[in-house]
């Protein structure tokens, strides 16, 4: 096998793995944080754009507010959606390496291979959270700017 800096040999395979498997996981944990930052980030943008659509005089002020929290939550789902891609990456190459590996499934940090421990979460998933509230903003601010729009 052949990978960046040149030939591994069979003894050296093993420690290249492993090696990769703390990259990867390492990266995955910088990118899950990534994915929160953005949450907030635009989490807190809304609240502020919320305050201030509600402070605006009616009519024109208040379309532009809308305008830009559509805009804004548009954005906030595309960054979101790229992050999580990225994620999602970070995941298969984990998941692969552990296999290649083979790590006793309990002690596995990837979803597919350990459901027994991931089994016990409840609740709805961090994802699917992420990407509805994004999506829930936008289609808020597009119902406003149309509501807006109809009763100047």
């Amino acid at each position: 096998m052949t990978l960046p800096g040149g030939p591994i040999t069979s003894g050296g395979l093993q420690e290249t793995l492993e090696r990769q498997l703390e990259i990867v996981s390492a990266a995955r944990a910088g990118e899950n944080g990534t994915c929160w930052i953005i949450f907030s980030i635009f989490a807190a943008a809304e609240a502020v754009l919320v305050d201030a659509f509600s402070s605006s005089d009616p009519g024109r002020p208040m379309m532009i507010v809308c305008i830009i929290g559509i805009a804004s939550a548009v954005a906030w789902w595309c960054a979101l959606h790229r992050a999580l891609g990225h994620l999602a990456v970070h995941e298969e190459l984990i998941l692969k390496l552990e296999n290649e590996l083979k790590v006793p499934p309990d002690f596995s940090i990837s979803r597919e291979r350990n459901p027994r421990l991931y089994g016990k979460l409840t609740g709805f998933r961090a994802r699917t959270v992420m990407k509805v509230s994004a999506a829930a903003v936008t289609a808020a601010w597009l119902f406003m700017f149309l509501w807006t729009a109809a009763n100047p």
